[in-house]
């Protein structure tokens, strides 16, 4: 009875534990479900229109898209010295603007003082021109200017390098010879006056303007080179009431430059404020902002192969 009894349990042992270890195989094989958060990116792109905010005086707007790339190249290298206009013109420009206004003027012709003299009384041109306005000797006389020659100023340039003289041996000043003369008053040149001198360029610009019919741009062609060759370069255009920009390459390269840097001036000085700030366009800008968006996605179920994650 024993043998009976003890014979099963030494042959069931094995097979229960072989079944045990194939059951464990079979579940190590079975896909695991493992919950994963997965982040996805993407890229998020802005287009942002700034339109341009240049504002032209009243008198320039219609000479706009011709001038606007040669004002913002003055802009560009001249920085400082619209500082300096712009502090210096506070004192000169209102009695000037109201000198051109009872001249029936546009006050744009203000920035001319700038081109010829930038505010300098003393100054005297290559060409003998004086003052202020630049006047030239002869024409300052027709419009009823007090002056001193060109004659005069050399003579006197002359007597006071003779009067500076040197002797080499004593190192003393020469004096010069005592004339029994009556004393002279000093002769003084209105060109170095601002306001005979405002006044006499208001009437000399106000004959040009009604001689080229209110063309703002060929009168102040004319104030560098001469009416006479503003009127040469109409006829050789060949363009009936031709205007500044029919003329342009029959004009000196000296005379177009002035008249851009007209332009550039009064569209500078009217944006001052924002070309100060630095917030000036020109043109309309178009900028692209782009973004790397980042968003985590829920949770969801990946299928893992077990065998092959406990290898």
């Amino acid at each position: 009875m024993l043998k009976l009894v003890t014979r099963p349990k030494t042959w069931t042992f094995p097979v229960f534990f072989v079944l045990l270890l194939l059951s464990r195989e079979i579940k190590a094989q079975e896909p695991t479900a493992v919950a994963a958060s997965v982040k996805e990116s993407e890229l998020k792109e802005t287009i942002l229109e700034k339109p341009a905010n240049v504002v032209y005086p009243a008198s320039l707007q219609q000479w706009q898209e011709q001038s606007i790339s040669q004002v913002e190249q003055y802009a560009l290298k001249k920085r400082n010295r619209l500082y300096d206009i712009t502090r210096k013109g506070k004192k000169y420009f209102p009695a000037i603007v109201k000198t051109f206004t009872k001249h029936q003027l546009p006050e744009e012709l203000k920035v001319l003082i700038v081109l010829e003299s930038d505010f300098n009384p003393n100054v005297v041109s290559w060409a003998g021109a004086v003052g202020y306005w630049q006047f030239m000797d002869e024409t300052a006389m027709e419009y009823g200017l007090n002056i001193i020659t060109r004659e005069e100023r050399e003579a006197e340039q002359k007597k006071a390098e003779e009067a500076k003289k040197i002797n080499p041996k004593k190192k003393t000043v020469v004096a010069a010879p005592v004339v029994a003369t009556k004393k002279l008053v000093k002769k003084k040149d209105d060109r170095k006056n601002l306001a005979k001198s405002t006044k006499a360029a208001a009437r000399y610009l106000n004959n040009s303007y009604k001689m080229f019919n209110g063309d703002l741009l060929l009168t102040v062609a004319s104030y560098n080179c001469g009416p006479g060759n503003v009127k040469k370069a109409q006829q050789k255009s060949g363009i009936e009431n031709a205007n500044f920009w029919d003329i342009k390459e029959c004009l000196p390269a000296e005379t177009r430059n002035y008249v851009m840097n007209f332009i550039s001036l009064n569209v500078l000085l009217k944006n001052y404020s924002a070309y100060q700030e630095n917030t000036l366009r020109f043109k309309p800008e178009t900028l692209k902002i782009t973004e790397l968006l980042t968003t985590e996605q829920p949770a969801e179920a990946v299928t893992v192969d077990a065998t092959e994650k406990n290898r």
